[in-house]
């Protein structure tokens, strides 16, 4: 998911949240059930084009989202770090000698 805040008129911002359509991000559906969970209704919706991806873009008002975007934030983040540890942490496993450290690390499951 990607976030895009844009300025508006009198100290207010929109607040665009694009899912790709093509390659989701493991936090898209998370995010999705926040949203519903919370009774947040997007102002509009409708499908954009980005670097030759199509996308489904939500847009808000930032302060209809409130603290709501601050989580929204904290769950895309943990998202990515959560990939990035994963794949140092393969990394490692793939670069250590010992054949059973190894035979673990071939054994391991792709990441999701």
């Amino acid at each position: 998911m990607r976030i895009k805040i844009e300025p508006k008129a009198f100290f207010m911002y929109a607040v665009f949240l694009a899912f790709s359509k093509e390659h989701p991000h493991p936090e898209d559906e998370a995010i999705k059930a926040y949203l519903d969970a919370h009774e947040l209704i997007p102002k509009a919706q409708g499908t954009d084009t980005f670097e030759d991806q199509d996308f489904d873009v939500m847009y808000f008002g930032g302060c209809y989202l409130g603290n709501h975007l601050e989580v929204i934030r904290d769950m895309q983040r943990q998202a990515v770090e959560h990939q990035l540890l994963t794949v140092d942490i393969e990394r490692i496993l793939q670069e250590t000698t010992a054949p059973e450290t190894r035979r673990v690390a071939d054994q391991t499951p792709e990441p999701r």
